[in-house]
């Protein structure tokens, strides 16, 4: 097999379970990675582990859980910042690492991978805003499946945040940060609004 380099992630609150198979069926997906800290639904019952694996096997797709490398929920404080799940210095832990090398190896011998949470929108996600952005930023295409079966890819998501954060500072008549520099902090503000809160 060849080498892969796309990466995609989905949110299932929007996607009936059939259509949620299709979809996954139209991008070609191997392998969905659950990044559920609790892979369990009350809202989606159809999106509970043993449910939604066996309906994925049923149609060739592999499930696999990384709710210890990838969920959003860690409770070790050494990865939190002023109470919240710093993605940052989670995305530099050894449990992380390892969970996306399985994923890089996996990519390099052609499989097609898939990130799964519930959220619809990538962007109030840690799958978009915490382990995608460790892909893109080794230069893997990141796309984000959406609702209608389009996507987005993490560079629109960047360019979403920009503008959100700093969209004064795009102004013609400012002096605006670096783009790298604002794209950074704006990762940092989103972090900071969406991430796990210790006290919750």
């Amino acid at each position: 097999m060849m080498n892969n380099k796309e990466i995609f992630t989905i949110g299932y609150s929007t996607f009936s379970i059939d259509n949620f198979i299709k979809t996954l069926q139209n991008y070609k997906i191997d392998y969905l990675i659950d990044v559920r800290s609790k892979p369990v639904s009350r809202h989606y019952p159809k999106y509970n582990k043993r449910f939604l694996e066996e309906q994925l096997s049923f149609n060739n797709i592999n499930y696999r859980n990384y709710k210890d490398e990838f969920g959003a929920r860690q409770t070790d404080t050494q990865f939190f910042t002023d109470n919240y799940l710093d993605f940052q210095k989670f995305t530099k832990s050894e449990k992380f690492l390892s969970g996306a090398s399985k994923i890089e190896s996996g990519m390099y011998s052609g499989y097609r991978f898939v990130l799964m949470c519930a959220e619809k929108r990538p962007e109030t996600c840690h799958r978009c805003i915490m382990i995608a952005r460790h892909f893109y930023d080794k230069g893997y295409t990141v796309k984000h499946i959406l609702a209608d079966g389009s996507y987005q890819l993490q560079s629109d998501i960047e360019s979403l945040l920009v503008n959100k954060y700093f969209s004064s500072q795009l102004s013609i008549f400012e002096n605006p940060m670096l783009m790298t520099e604002m794209i950074n902090k704006s990762y940092i503000l989103q972090n900071k609004e969406i991430g796990y809160k210790i006290n919750n």
